[in-house]
């Protein structure tokens, strides 16, 4: 039995994507440690992070400055961060007042080539 689909060779990626027959093409952000200093200086009530695959981010205790205490974060999640350096992260987590649930998953190792 062989199954033909009338537009076969005809389809979009993003069609193909929709109807479940090809993966999501996935881009690491491009957000860097100065980018995300300015998301608490303009947010100053963030509670939730997830940051999924920003390899630009390297030292996480910079993002703390005056303006930016991060006073209110409870929840902080990293995915696919490759670049982001170990001492850094401690530190900047020391600094986080409320922290009360950190995952960590695919973090400090050698980033993909």
């Amino acid at each position: 039995m062989s199954c033909c689909f009338a537009n076969a060779g005809k389809m979009s990626h993003l069609e193909l994507v929709k109807y479940g027959l090809a993966d999501v093409i996935e881009n690491p952000g491009i957000i860097t440690d100065i980018g995300i200093k300015v998301v608490n200086e303009v947010f100053t009530n963030i509670k939730y992070l997830l940051i999924y695959n920003c390899p630009h981010l390297h030292n996480p205790h910079q993002w703390i400055t005056d303006h930016s205490r991060w006073s209110r974060l409870v929840d902080l999640t990293l995915v696919r961060c490759h670049a982001i350096k170990l001492e850094s992260f401690c530190h900047f987590i020391e600094l986080l007042p409320c922290l009360e649930f950190i995952c960590l998953d695919q973090m400090f190792r050698e980033p993909p080539k």
